[in-house]
């Protein structure tokens, strides 16, 4: 039996305001992680900085491609 996934993107004024939801998606690891792991890796491989974006911790993004690489090894059998 298939994983599925939802992803919902929100935005607001601020951190304390309403949110709106500006995207959903809902689907599966390849339709709705994978992509969503991919755009990470290619924002992490950039230089940003205040008053953009902080710097991704490193050992949130190394735990994150284990698990990607866990469910990629897993789907493969």
């Amino acid at each position: 039996m298939d994983t599925y996934y939802n992803a919902t993107i929100l935005e607001s004024e601020d951190f304390d305001s309403s949110k709106k939801v500006t995207f959903e998606a809902k689907g599966n690891f390849e339709s709705i992680v994978l992509p969503i792991y991919s755009g990470l890796k290619k924002f992490h491989s950039k230089e940003y900085g205040p008053p953009n974006w902080d710097k991704i911790d490193s050992k949130k993004t190394k735990e994150l491609k284990r698990l990607v690489e866990k469910a990629k090894a897993h789907n493969k059998r």
